[in-house]
């Protein structure tokens, strides 16, 4: 399983020791053929800080659903981590949170897949 950190641009490989090589962090929701990257190298499961994130509009909802989708066989799974006021309004009104766990902070999202 690999790991990418879209935010500093961190490649490697997982450390059996590694928390990241059980919850790769992806940050935003990012084009669904950025998601097919990561799932073709066999990262399932992906955790989304949406702290600076400002909108969540239909085709960010549909890349993270294409993901979930594609990993949720493997028992993969997506999580939303510091979601911000506006997304937090979508998530809502969509009842995403119904799909996707959320936490508080992305260490928390973290813990919560190393358990």
């Amino acid at each position: 399983m690999g790991l990418f950190d879209h935010r500093t641009g961190w490649t490697g490989e997982p450390r059996t020791t590694s928390l990241e090589q059980r919850a790769p962090l992806l940050v935003e929701p990012l084009p669904k053929e950025t998601f097919q990257e990561h799932v073709d190298d066999g990262v399932r499961q992906f955790i989304l800080d949406f702290s600076d994130t400002e909108v969540l509009d239909s085709t960010g909802l549909g890349s993270i659903f294409s993901l979930y989708r594609a990993i949720s066989p493997d028992d993969g799974k997506v999580a939303f981590a510091d979601v911000s006021e506006p997304v937090q309004v979508v998530v809502q009104l969509t009842r995403t949170y119904k799909v996707f766990r959320q936490f508080p902070s992305v260490d928390a999202a973290r813990e919560a897949f190393s358990g």
